[in-house]
């Protein structure tokens, strides 16, 4: 559930063995936080050498042209990865990207969010990491049905201090989506969003969100003259389930 992090983190997810779908997709996880690491670290080297060549040089000065500014600074961000279903309704992955999930059948998303480890000025100081350590964060998944056009099952709420790690993931099991069985002939399609609010400890904190970026992995074949679609990045949309009753 979470990465890198000893924090304490209190889970509902209305009855379901979070446990068990967090064993199988730690690979997926290792393999996100990976990615994310790696990334942070080159974008953050890029910013810092940007912002020294503006305090060297003047903020018109710089000695590459073609970038003529410090990349602003992002505090946190959150991404959804999935929807991945587990094969045969349990034992043991490789786990297969799908968005169309028979009633019943084990799937699950997970959730990331990412505050950044960099200094605020990009060269020194505090961190947006270390400034947001102690605070605490809820996070939730509501889904809306829109098949039916009516709010879908909650799914799981993760409440947490993030401590020093920048990376926290969450398992975020689908199961009460495929719990409810629709009609033969009328499956439902599902919206999933992720949201996030700093509730404290310190009051009035401007800090909530939603998820506005999305990894979809799944390999849309090429369909008549249209190409295909590798697993790609989707930005400010929510993730996609649908529920069919076979």
């Amino acid at each position: 559930m979470t990465v890198g992090t000893k924090a304490e983190v209190t889970v509902k997810a209305l009855s379901v063995d979070v446990s068990e779908y967090e064993s199988l997709a730690q690979p997926i996880i290792a393999q996100i936080t990976e990615n994310l690491t790696r990334q942070t670290d080159r974008f953050s080297a890029y910013a810092a050498e940007r912002a020294r060549s503006r305090s060297q040089n003047g903020a018109s000065g710089l000695a590459d042209p073609i970038t003529a500014a410090t990349p602003p600074y992002p505090y946190w961000d959150m991404i959804m990865y999935g929807p991945f279903q587990i094969p045969g309704g349990g034992a043991s992955g490789p786990f297969a990207p799908s968005k169309v999930v028979r009633a019943g059948e084990q799937a699950f998303m997970i959730g990331v969010v990412w505050r950044n480890p960099a200094p605020i000025s990009w060269i020194a100081g505090p961190s947006a990491a270390t400034l947001t350590a102690p605070l605490d964060f809820q996070i939730t998944f509501p889904t809306f049905n829109l098949t039916t056009g009516s709010a879908g099952p909650a799914l799981a709420s993760f409440a947490f201090k993030p401590g020093l790690p920048f990376i926290t993931a969450f398992v975020v099991p689908l199961t009460p989506l495929s719990a409810t069985p629709p009609p033969q002939g009328n499956p439902y399609l599902y919206e999933v969003n992720m949201i996030a609010d700093v509730t404290g400890p310190i009051a009035g904190l401007p800090f909530a969100g939603y998820s506005t970026w999305v990894v979809d992995p799944d390999f849309e074949p090429p369909f008549l003259a249209l190409p295909a679609v590798s697993p790609s990045l989707q930005h400010d949309v929510p993730a996609r389930l649908l529920v069919y009753t076979a």
